[in-house]
């Protein structure tokens, strides 16, 4: 029983995971990209800016711990290098081509103002989490030397 549960926990945990950061992604998407907001965001920029600062805060807080901890709970070595690198690309390839868009003075289509928000998003709670892991892993090889 035990060994079955050592193949089948893993899976779990990243489903789990994978679950929490969609359910994230569409909330801070549906707030953000929702036209009421984007009304908001002309008609108050500020108060916008204001708003939109607690939600990035509440998401990065969130996802960086879910993503953290199912790394510390299932034990795992590395970090997210090689898909930060792929993301890095895409995500400079939306936001470029975002402002490009706007200085011209055209409408930014929602579904690339939501591609471009998931992609900055989820760069910064990778490169946040893979930090973070970087640092525990200096710390225990630290506290392995002491020993």
């Amino acid at each position: 029983m035990r060994k079955i549960w050592r193949i089948v926990f893993p899976p779990l945990v990243w489903l789990v995971v994978i679950y929490l950061l969609v359910e994230i992604f569409g909330v801070v998407i549906s707030y953000t990209a929702a036209d009421d907001m984007l009304a908001f965001a002309k008609k108050d920029p500020s108060e916008f800016i204001w708003w939109f600062l607690m939600t990035y805060i509440g998401f990065i807080v969130t996802s960086v711990g879910i993503l953290y901890g199912a790394h510390r709970l299932l034990h795992l070595r590395g970090n997210y290098e090689l898909p930060l690198g792929v993301l890095s690309l895409i995500t400079v390839f939306t936001t470029l081509t975002t402002l490009m868009i706007q200085f011209t003075g055209l409408n930014i289509p929602k579904t690339f103002l939501v591609l471009t928000l998931v992609n900055i998003l989820l760069s910064v709670a990778l490169t946040t989490t893979s930090k973070l892991l970087k640092w525990q892993r200096r710390r225990e090889i630290r506290i392995k030397k002491q020993k």
